[in-house]
């Protein structure tokens, strides 16, 4: 599975021990995205529930087909 095709505004939810990533489809993700996994562990504190959108920004512009 190509991850364009997961779509790009998963859920990441931030536990006391855990980061899970699930997409609108309830699509686990988090293995897809090790990047965000790991932002989200060291950046957001635990109880979060964070519901945004995913980009790659690449020379002033976002490139979706990245993701």
């Amino acid at each position: 599975m190509n991850r364009s095709g997961m779509g790009g505004r998963p859920l990441a939810f931030r536990g006391a021990s855990d980061v899970y990533l699930q997409s609108r489809a309830g699509r686990n993700l988090t293995p897809y995205f090790p990047d965000i996994t790991r932002a989200v562990w060291a950046f957001v504190p635990p109880g979060v529930v964070l519901d945004g959108e995913l980009v790659v920004w690449e020379r002033g512009r976002t490139n979706f087909a990245l993701l």
